[in-house]
């Protein structure tokens, strides 16, 4: 029994080196392409017209950032995102949110880390996502805005070599225009 037990440890620690070595030794797989659709039409002049006068403004130092929003949304955080969030989603159907993301590395280049980044989230269905990533000016700062309908849309930001995620998440395309006015009111502050 002694000498079967030190060869069944001895194999286990074979079988699980070389699974280690194997796995080690292979190539990174290249990102997926995502599948182009035609972006989603621009938000009408009617979102633009919204009064913000009676909003809250929010301010976050340590993201450096500030937006407003109206007094009947929610604001939720976590340790590296922020979420506004409509109270009663009868009125409507959507979330803001606000990722603070890693610092980009010199010599990344910042439109094949947002596509890693977009096929990372994606994971296995990637490959069957039809959705759009296209440069995009955010307030004169490089950005990238990916979309997969009406519903979701994700603007990938670089602020001095940091990335922000801001994403916007509704349940019809007014909500879409709704979020997109609470977006107008976002800026970086010092």
């Amino acid at each position: 029994i002694k000498t079967f037990l030190i060869v069944a440890v001895v194999a286990l620690i074979l079988i699980v080196g070389g699974v280690f070595l194997l796995k080690t030794m292979q190539p990174a797989p290249s990102p997926t392409p995502i599948a182009q659709q035609t972006p989603p039409p621009a938000p009408s002049p009617q979102s633009q017209t919204l009064d913000t006068s009676n909003w809250q403004t929010y301010r976050n130092d340590e993201f450096g950032f500030e937006i407003k929003y109206p007094r009947d949304w929610a604001i939720s955080s976590a340790s590296n995102r922020i979420s506004i969030s409509a109270r009663d989603f009868r009125e409507h159907k959507g979330t803001f949110r606000i990722e603070k993301g890693p610092e980009l590395k010199e010599g990344i280049d910042f439109e094949q880390w947002v596509r890693n980044a977009v096929v990372t989230s994606l994971g296995p269905y990637s490959e069957n996502i039809i959705g759009t990533i296209e440069p995009y000016s955010f307030q004169g700062k490089e950005a990238y805005r990916f979309s997969l309908d009406f519903s979701r849309v994700s603007y990938f930001i670089d602020e001095k070599r940091r990335v922000f995620v801001v994403g916007l998440w509704a349940g019809s395309s007014e909500d879409l225009e709704y979020l997109n006015q609470i977006l107008s009111t976002f800026r970086f502050v010092e």
